[in-house]
């Protein structure tokens, strides 16, 4: 059984999935066609989404590509479903995180601690919230980048206990009938960067568009790519497909790479070193389903973010405007 056929039986896009397993079409592309062997976690999250085993779409995965021992990794029990994950990149989250499981090379898992607490968001005071609430709580909780379309959808498909979307002010989150209301959580300035000094001279949202300006999108799904869309229709163009996955991925574009500007967090830019132009405020909130609050660690951390220590800690965040 090939990853595609399998796809397609369930009638899955490979935009679909892509959402779904929060990787890029060219990632599950190369997967799919056979040119890359993606690591164990990814391998095991691609099964599980298409119903099917390890085994039956990757064989023994023991290739060059594979481990030839055990992965670390992080699992979470989200309802009655287990989720595995790689471990993330710790570079915002302020610390190097534990993992709680170890992955053999064939699928098999082996618990080595609790169960954590699964944030998913793009927003990097998650990684701050993420290390404070496991320091005050005494328990794991790990933080993933991701846009907002594959956060929510990693929530309504129980794959995660946490799940951040952020809005221009004024919108509120659309979110699925029965869900509960969503926490408020922070809000930050959007800001056009550009690279130091502004050699391409973009000043104003329209500069963005021009055809000389080489603007570095953010992929679809995404609240900043949403923001960029709006923009580009009203001026009569359209950003082109594909894009960044993550705010610090399109400023690092800007800041060492071939692009003149982006649309990020004015905290990104400022860290890059590049040249920021506020142009509007994003706020933020953490959403739920009552499956995560039904678990008990979970409901003590929502009590914890809404506490007056944490609202006086986001107020005083810098690069954010307080809470929302």
């Amino acid at each position: 059984m090939s990853i595609a056929e399998q796809r397609r039986r369930l009638g899955f896009s490979q935009e679909e999935l892509c959402q779904r397993l929060g990787i890029s079409r060219p990632a599950l592309s190369a997967i799919e066609r056979g040119k890359e062997q993606p690591r164990v976690g990814l391998a095991i999250r691609i099964a599980a989404e298409l119903g099917a085993g390890v085994e039956e779409l990757f064989g023994v995965m023991a290739g060059p590509s594979a481990p030839a021992e055990s992965a670390l990794g992080v699992y979470g029990e989200v309802g009655n479903h287990l989720v595995l994950r790689e471990l993330p990149n710790g570079y915002l989250g302020g610390s190097w995180l534990a993992p709680n499981a170890a992955v053999g090379p064939r699928g098999s898992v082996k618990r080595i601690g609790d169960p954590a607490i699964l944030v998913d968001g793009c927003d990097p005071i998650l990684g701050f919230l993420a290390s404070y609430l496991g320091s005050r709580l005494g328990r794991g909780f790990y933080w993933w980048s991701m846009p907002n379309r594959a956060s929510l959808d990693n929530l309504a498909g129980e794959r995660t206990h946490l799940a951040l979307v952020h809005l221009p002010e004024g919108d509120i989150p659309d979110l699925p009938s029965g869900w509960p209301d969503p926490v408020p959580l922070a809000a930050w300035e959007l800001c056009i960067a550009t690279k130091p000094g502004n050699p391409a001279s973009v000043r104003a949202v329209g500069d963005l568009f021009a055809p000389s300006v080489r603007f570095a999108a953010r992929v679809e799904g995404s609240g900043v790519r949403r923001v960029s869309d709006d923009w580009a229709a009203g001026h009569g163009v359209q950003v082109g497909p594909g894009g960044f996955g993550s705010h610090l991925e399109a400023a690092s574009a800007v800041r060492f790479g071939d692009f003149d500007a982006t649309l990020t967090m004015r905290g990104t830019a400022s860290a890059l070193g590049l040249d920021c132009t506020p142009v509007a405020v994003q706020r933020s909130w953490l959403a739920y389903t009552h499956t995560s609050e039904s678990d008990a660690r979970v409901a003590d951390a929502l009590d914890e973010i809404q506490s007056r220590r944490v609202r006086r800690l986001l107020g005083v965040m810098p690069n954010y405007l307080g809470a929302a």
